[in-house]
């Protein structure tokens, strides 16, 4: 009974943070994007594979039946509860599957484990982000369990759950090449000089068994990023898309690049920001501690597990620190790895049934309170302001200001008693502007370009500083120009027609940066706007 409470104790302390309040940051870029496709899915549009960007479909699957049962058929209908709600569970399942390796981490081990995931900032985080990051993590757990137990039991049962682990995953994201690679030198390390031998014995004794399974997981992935073969053609990009993807790993992003030490400052930076540690620091030495004790005593139980978790950590930082594209979200299976480190060391330190209570005791239950104190009060602080860029995770966001625009449009609409009609000219077609203004698609248009010649122009117009020269000369006799902020040192220049502000206080939106005159009185380039 004790253990049936604490465990629901421990559900609820996963479950609070994740789920309340789902509504109260403002829609990143990416999330309105796979809103877009989880509604074209709804619709009876499927799923089209895009091998240069958007992902697998796993995310966007797993919606419909959350968005189906709460009524949502359509884009308007859709909401941020129902979208955040599909990666919060994932990320409390991914809290229970700690103890899923019970055998190699101990009961004490796994419920700190469990412990740390629940209240861990970043898993908190992408808990809380339609994103595919957190079922990716879980999906990676999936298959480290399979091959686990595999390997242990020879029982063809888990290997049908890895291969199905992995084919999830490669529907899911196509870095999960990097963990497969990581994963599998890190086995290759355990061995040393015998690698090439068992490499070998491997193939050699359970090469067609494996064969058999990566087939499967192909199978899978290839039926669902087909959207179950009605798009056959998915099943090449599927491949394709990695020689897209190595551009990009060389820095064909821009605004993505980042110095090698980027994941280190995105999770375990030191540096106080705003007054306050947002940082995971304090689980590397407990996670330190536990790959040194793993190393020391060779024949403890679970000893092997975490020498080769120990070094999956180690490569798979290499890797990620090597391609100069990147992006915080993608770390976090590494550092789910770096989690599951530090329970094994805090639990090495607790002390064991009947073992008393020493020193080592006081340090390993000084440090989980530590690391527990310091993850409430950063999840707090978060919660407080969830959009605020000092939180590292809060990477390329939409600005909470961003919506003062939406809703001066909305008081248009609501004054002239009819919807406005909008463009949007943008170089990233100004996201998440769509997933706002979802409700009156049909008098919205979205873009790369202005149109030539502008004839009609609509009563509202929106483009970032690449257009703003081009809009600037087109409606400088028809429309006033605003500034709103759409991301940090990106800016949307807006531009509305006048007969729309009879009142000049009207013309004011409190989110603005700028007020200007008729357009023709704003024809520089755009005033201290940075872009991306």
């Amino acid at each position: 009974m004790p253990r049936i409470l604490f465990l629901f104790a421990l559900i609820l302390i996963a479950c609070l943070p994740r789920f309340i309040d789902l509504s109260s940051r403002v829609m990143h870029t990416d999330e309105a994007v796979h809103a877009v496709t989880t509604a074209r899915i709804l619709e009876g549009g499927g799923f089209r594979y895009d091998p240069t960007d958007y992902h697998g479909p796993t995310l966007h699957f797993s919606t419909v039946p959350l968005a189906l049962i709460r009524g949502q058929a359509t884009f308007a209908s859709l909401d941020e509860l129902t979208l955040r709600a599909i990666p919060a569970v994932y990320g409390v399942a991914l809290v229970l599957l700690c103890f899923a390796f019970r055998r190699e981490l101990g009961t004490g081990g796994a419920t700190v484990a469990a412990w740390l995931v629940a209240l861990s900032p970043a898993m908190v985080f992408y808990s809380r982000y339609y994103i595919m990051e957190m079922m990716f993590v879980v999906f990676l757990g999936l298959t480290a369990l399979g091959v686990l137990r595999w390997w242990q039991t020879r029982r063809t049962a888990w290997l049908v759950i890895a291969a199905i682990a992995t084919g999830l995953l490669h529907a899911t994201k196509e870095t999960f090449v990097l963990h497969m690679a990581a994963g599998i030198g890190a086995v290759l390390l355990l061995h040393g000089r015998n690698a090439p031998g068992f490499a070998l014995r491997i193939a050699r004794e359970h090469g067609r068994t494996l064969l058999i399974a990566g087939l499967g997981a192909f199978a899978l992935s290839s039926l669902l990023l087909s959207d179950f073969l009605r798009n056959p053609r998915a099943i090449f990009d599927g491949i394709n898309t990695y020689f897209l993807y190595l551009q990009r790993a060389e820095g064909s992003e821009a605004g993505h690049l980042n110095p090698w030490y980027a994941y280190l400052v995105f999770y375990y930076n030191l540096r106080p920001t705003a007054g306050f540690w947002y940082s995971e620091f304090l689980v590397l030495p407990a996670a330190a501690f536990g790959v040194w004790s793993a190393f020391r005593w060779r024949d403890v139980p679970g000893g092997a597990f975490i020498r080769w978790l120990a070094l999956y950590v180690l490569l798979g930082t290499l890797i990620y620190s090597s391609i100069p594209y990147k992006t915080p979200w993608s770390y976090l299976g590494i550092h789910h790895g770096v989690l599951i480190l530090a329970a094994w060391g805090i639990a090495r330190l607790l002390p064991s049934r009947g073992s008393g209570f020493r020193l080592p005791a006081v340090v390993g239950a000084l440090a989980l309170a530590a690391i527990s104190t310091h993850a409430v009060v950063y999840n707090q602080r978060s919660f407080e302001r969830p959009g605020a860029p000092a939180q590292p995770h809060v990477y390329g966001h939409t600005l909470p200001e961003f919506l003062s625009l939406v809703e001066f449009i909305e008081q248009l609409e609501r004054t002239h008693e009819r919807p406005m009609s909008l463009l949007v000219a943008e170089e990233s077609n100004g996201w998440p502007l769509p997933w706002y203004r979802r409700h009156v698609l049909g008098h919205n248009r979205y873009g790369d370009t202005l149109p030539r010649p502008f004839d009609d122009p609509p009563d509202i117009v929106a483009v970032s500083r690449l257009h703003f020269p081009s809009a600037a000369q087109m409606l400088n006799q028809t429309h006033d120009q605003r500034i709103f902020p759409l991301r940090p040192g990106v800016n949307l220049h807006v531009y509305f027609r006048q007969n729309l502000l009879p009142d000049p206080e009207a013309a004011e939106p409190a989110g603005a940066e700028q007020t200007l005159g008729p357009a023709e009185s704003g024809t520089g380039n755009g005033n201290g706007e940075a872009e991306e």
